[in-house]
C-alpha cells in the first residue's frame, strides 16, 4: 500500500511544487536505483540477524522517511523551501524511503521460503503476490476516496485542502506503524541461527539464476515506467483537474490490483508449472495491455 500511494501522489505533489516531469522521474529513478542497491544489503542483513527484526526496520524507514517526505511537502507548499533547498530535501526524503524501506521486502519474501516445502514455494509466493496485489487494491481506493472527501465534504478543515495529496501518506504512516507493531507483537522469528548464513556460503549462482534475475529487471523497469507516468498520462490526456486526476488514477490503479489479485489467487494457484513459466505467458499480456493504454481515447476505454 505504501508504495502504490507514493506511486499516485507524488507526481501530483511534484506538479504542485513547480517540479517538471523530468525532475519527478529522475527522483523516481534515483529512488529505484537506491533500492536496487540497498536489497541485497538487506537480504544478507536478514540471513544474519533474522526475518523479523530486518522486516522491522523496513517499516520503520518507511514511516520515518514518510513524514519527512509529507514535512518536505508541506515546507515547499508554503514557501519555505525553494528551488535547490527544495529538490535536495525532496531527494533526501526518497532515497531514505528506499535504502531504509527495502528491507521489508527480502525479507518479507525470504520469510515465505522460510516457512514453506519445495513443493509449496510457487503458490507461497503467490499469495504473497496476491497481498502485494491487496495494496495495489487499497491505496487507490483509499486516495480516491481522502481526494473525494476534501472536495465533496467538509470532513477536513478547510485549511488541509491545498495539502490534500499529502493526507494518504500520513495515513500510510499510521497503518504502518501498526504493521510495525503487528510484526513486534505476534510475528515469530522463523530463522535459526547460523543455519541460513551457512546456507548461503554454499550457494552458487549459475546462468539460469543470472538470466532469471535479468528478467526480473526488466519487468521492473517495464512496470515502474508506466506507474511512474500514469498520473501524468491521465491528467494529460483527458485534461483532468488535480482532485479528479486523483480519483480517477485509484480507480485504474484499484482495477490493476483487483484483476491481479484474481490471476493470484486462481489461475497461479491452480496451475503447478516451472515459475520461469509464469513470467512467459504473463509477458504478452504486458504488451497487449500497454498498446490499450496507448491508443485509448477515453478514460473508460483506458481501464
Amino acid at each position: 500500500m505504501g508504495q502504490s500511494v507514493y506511486a499516485q501522489v507524488m507526481p501530483l505533489i511534484g506538479r504542485e511544487l513547480g517540479f517538471s516531469v523530468r525532475l519527478i522521474t529522475t527522483f523516481v529513478s534515483i529512488s529505484a536505483f537506491v533500492f536496487l542497491l540497498t536489497t541485497p544489503f538487506w537480504g544478507r542483513m536478514s540471513d544474519r540477524k533474522g526475518r523479523k527484526s530486518v522486516l522491522m526496520i523496513g517499516f520503520a524507514g518507511y514511516i520515518i522517511s514518510s513524514l519527512l517526505f509529507v514535512l518536505v511537502a508541506y515546507l515547499g507548499l508554503v514557501g519555505v523551501l525553494l528551488t535547490s533547498s527544495l529538490i535536495l530535501s525532496f531527494l533526501l526524503a526518497r532515497v531514505l524511503n528506499s535504502a531504509v524501506g527495502a528491507a521489508s521486502r527480502p525479507a518479507a519474501g525470504a520469510y515465505i521460503a522460510d516457512i514453506t516445502t519445495e513443493e509449496e514455494r510457487s503458490a507461497g509466493m503467490g499469495q504473497y503476490g496476491a497481498a502485494n496485489n491487496l495494496g495495489t487494491i487499497f491505496a487507490p481506493i483509499m486516495v480516491s476516496f481522502v481526494a473525494f472527501l476534501i472536495a465533496n465534504t467538509e470532513i477536513f478543515p478547510s485549511y488541509l485542502t491545498p495539502y490534500g495529496r499529502l493526507i494518504p501518506v500520513v495515513l500510510m504512516s499510521f497503518l504502518s506503524f501498526l504493521a510495525l507493531l503487528m510484526v513486534y507483537l505476534y510475528l515469530p522469528e522463523t530463522l535459526e541461527a547460523g543455519i541460513e548464513e551457512r546456507k548461503r556460503e554454499r550457494m552458487s549462482y549459475d546462468y539460469k539464476l543470472l538470466v532469471f534475475v535479468g528478467i526480473g529487471v526488466l519487468i521492473f523497469i517495464c512496470f515502474s515506467s508506466t506507474m511512474t507516468v500514469a498520473a501524468f498520462y491521465i491528467q494529460d490526456k483527458f485534461n483532468f483537474s488535480t482532485l479528479v486526476t486523483q480519483e480517477r488514477q485509484g480507480i485504474a490503479f484499484g482495477l490493476l490490483g483487483i484483476f491481479s489479485i484474481l490471476v493470484q489467487l486462481t489461475y497461479v494457484q491452480k496451475t503447478k508449472i516451472v515459475p520461469i513459466n509464469f513470467i512467459s505467458i504473463s509477458i504478452p499480456f504486458f504488451i497487449l495491455g500497454i498498446i490499450f493504454i496507448v491508443i485509448s481515447t477515453t478514460f473508460t476505454f483506458l481501464c
